[in-house]
């Protein structure tokens, strides 16, 4: 129990037992007995003093433990009645406790309180009658019908005033509850909202760093490449360095801003504009840079080309940069390198074929695909840009040639519809 818990705890307890006290205070103020003829004798008397200490004591802790303050209560009930002792000021401290009882109790406490209305109103009407109280004292007994229609509504009566605070804590009760599951709910909304922040945060984070690893791992491929063929181009032919130099600081150049964008991509917004910018001409340049760089890549494209949505065209774009990628990476400099697209009425399959080299060949795994590095994303991530849109990809070894096919499903437009 923490301090506040406990700081409360005390307020309650002196809260209820000051209630107590000035309840015995009224009880002694008003006399020794009830408003009838008292009884009377030594017995009586403890069995006052008793009676009023023990509903006293289960007022005080009617809060904090409502099971023993109904105990009390009906222990102070028995020995009122065992005294002969009538109806009195003191009473009214047991509506205090059934109130607490329902209010605070448990289930079954607020079930045992709940029959204690009854069995109450009913005990003290027969105890009532046989000592005469002036409680039924003006039942009138001309007659048997009369009598037993006045004892009837003075139990009732006695039934309803006894029921009214259990009625009026049960209410209390259920506002509490009410008020408990609404903040348990708002509690597990803010919750499942602070989990979604952490996935989309996540999310955010795998596309950065899948973004960053396309870009710069095909821009580094390509300035590699091209770099590596200076070597044997300054000699006898000086005007392809220049122009393999130009390749590379333009290679370089994009590289960066593309970069930046992805670094600064921060909206849905600019997400959207970012998969805007990345449109067919982009995709052709992209696959001039290769071509520069490997001028034994031989391009093919079958079928009429088709307008492509945004994040269709930035998928389009990434997935042939990454397939590019990895022939460069892991393709044998002296072989074919083709690239084929095939536009179709239900998606664009992008097809790269390109032979490799001895330790790319013996680095596949058992299903013909190249082996993830260390911290690997170019695979993995190819899959899951082309699972968010519906698409596919399958990469095969046969006989030293490479094969990746890329699916990349397109949306129906009207006239297809119609």
């Amino acid at each position: 129990m923490t301090p506040d818990e406990r700081h409360r705890r005390t307020q309650r307890l002196v809260v209820d037992g000051l209630a107590a006290l000035l309840l015995l205070v009224v009880v002694a103020v008003s006399g020794p007995g009830g408003i009838g003829d008292p009884a009377t004798g030594p017995f009586a008397s403890v069995a006052r003093v008793l009676a009023a200490l023990l509903l006293g004591a289960g007022i005080t802790v009617r809060r904090e433990l409502p099971a023993v303050g109904l105990l009390l209560a009906w222990a102070s009930t028995l020995v009122h009645m065992a005294g002969g002792l009538d109806a009195s000021v003191l009473q009214l401290g047991l509506l205090l406790v059934l109130y607490g009882a329902a209010r605070h109790g448990s289930r079954l406490v607020l079930l045992l309180s709940g029959v204690s209305v009854v069995l109450g109103a009913l005990l003290a009407i027969v105890y009532l009658l046989g000592i005469g109280s002036w409680v039924v004292s003006d039942l009138g007994f001309q007659g048997p019908a009369t009598a037993i229609l006045q004892l009837l509504i003075t139990t009732a009566v006695l039934a309803v005033v006894l029921a009214v605070p259990w009625l009026l804590g049960l209410l209390g009760r259920t506002v509490t509850q009410a008020k408990a599951t609404r903040l348990r709910q708002a509690e597990a909304e803010r919750e499942a909202e602070r989990s979604q922040q952490i996935a989309d945060l996540s999310a955010e984070r795998t596309a950065l760093a899948r973004d960053v690893h396309d870009i710069v791992g095909h821009s580094l491929a390509v300035i590699i490449a091209q770099a590596e063929s200076v070597r044997f181009l300054h000699e006898r032919e000086p005007g392809a360095v220049l122009a393999a130099v130009d390749t590379i600081a333009g290679t370089a150049r994009r590289s960066l801003a593309d970069v930046r964008r992805v670094l600064e991509r921060t909206t849905d917004l600019e997400t959207a504009e970012h998969g805007a910018s990345l449109a067919l001409d982009d995709l052709d340049r992209l696959i001039d840079d290769v071509a520069a760089a490997r001028p034994a890549l031989v391009r093919g494209e079958h079928g009429p080309r088709r307008a492509l949505p945004p994040e269709i065209a930035a998928v389009a774009y990434r997935v042939t940069q990454e397939l590019l990628t990895n022939a460069l990476k892991h393709g044998d400099r002296s072989g074919e390198l083709r690239l084929d697209r095939y536009w179709t009425a239900e998606a664009l399959v992008v097809v790269v074929r390109n032979a490799v080299v001895g330790d790319a060949a013996a680095g596949a795994d058992a299903e013909g695909e190249p082996a993830p590095g260390p911290g690997g994303q170019g695979v993995p991530g190819m899959r899951s840009r082309l699972a968010e849109v519906g698409g596919a990809l399958e990469i095969e070894l046969v006989e030293g040639t490479m094969t990746a096919r890329a699916s990349i499903p397109l949306p129906i437009t009207t006239e297809e519809a119609a």
